[in-house]
């Protein structure tokens, strides 16, 4: 799990290369309201290059309980 703009998410990995991302947005009733899927790899290169987060994927984890 990664934090992707605020919202609990998804890396997908293909060949040491960032190939999709998918955020996950929840309602109020902590249910999967949206989905949303970013293949464009100009808007990919931020989130390769962050670190990955323990302490912001456990939380982003809770949220999407």
């Amino acid at each position: 799990m990664q934090v992707i703009n605020g919202m609990p998410g998804i890396l997908f990995w293909q060949q040491d290369q960032l190939y999709m991302s998918v955020a996950i947005a929840s309602n109020h009733a902590k249910k999967i309201s949206a989905l949303y899927v970013m293949r464009n790899p100009n808007k990919l290169t931020h989130l390769a290059d962050q670190p990955y987060d323990l302490d912001k994927s456990s939380q982003a984890q809770r949220l999407a309980q």
